[in-house]
């Protein structure tokens, strides 16, 4: 396994972070996409789309991301923009906030559109609970600030994937490429393409 995730580090990091109507995959829908794929140190990918979830936009939601009805309605749906999503996850890490979030959505639509999908994934909370120990919040606001990365527009996907990117790169100025990358080989946890998502509630955690 140890072989196998130090494979994966060197086909990338691709850095995602999604909006969603709610918390439940399957019953909630993914809104909004940011993705930035990195290798070598070098952004060799980015993506980012509005969706039309196919259904309304619960006000708590379009208070948190500022996307509304009206801003989805022209959106593609998923299933039209779904095979160029899991392109950019063919190879490399799947890395976000909260892993477990949004992993599991992806996987639902992917699915749910006829793609098998089961990605190893990095939580980047993870990492910064094991290098900041004692740090009070290791939600994305509380990360960004105590790191000084400035993100542009909070709660939009590739903004926010951004700032995970740049936290990395915080991570390896302060501690060194090896020992990030040691510690990243800890916390890798490998999927299937079958079984449950595991996610835990957004908002207490980002």
């Amino acid at each position: 396994m140890l072989k196998e995730n130090q494979f994966l580090l060197t086909q990338g990091l691709v850095f995602v972070d999604l909006e969603t109507t709610g918390l439940e995959p399957g019953s909630d829908r993914i809104i909004e996409i940011g993705i930035i794929k990195v290798r070598d140190g070098k952004v060799v990918g980015k993506y980012q789309t509005l969706i039309n979830p196919q259904k309304p936009i619960p006000a708590d939601a379009t208070r948190i991301s500022g996307i509304g009805d009206a801003e989805v309605a022209t959106a593609p749906k998923f299933g039209d923009v779904a095979e160029q999503i899991v392109r950019f996850f063919d190879t490399g890490l799947l890395v976000a906030h909260n892993a477990d979030f949004d992993y599991g959505f992806l996987k639902t639509e992917l699915e749910h559109n006829g793609f098998s999908f089961g990605k190893p994934t990095l939580d980047t909370m993870q990492l910064s609970k094991f290098f900041y120990p004692t740090q009070t919040s290791h939600r994305l606001d509380m990360v960004a600030q105590k790191h000084n990365i400035r993100i542009r527009t909070r709660h939009r996907a590739l903004d926010d994937a951004r700032a995970l990117h740049k936290f990395y790169n915080k991570l390896v100025e302060k501690f060194g490429a090896d020992r990030v990358q040691e510690v990243i080989l800890k916390f890798v946890q490998h999927r299937t393409a079958k079984g449950p998502n595991g996610v835990r509630n957004q908002d207490t955690l980002l």
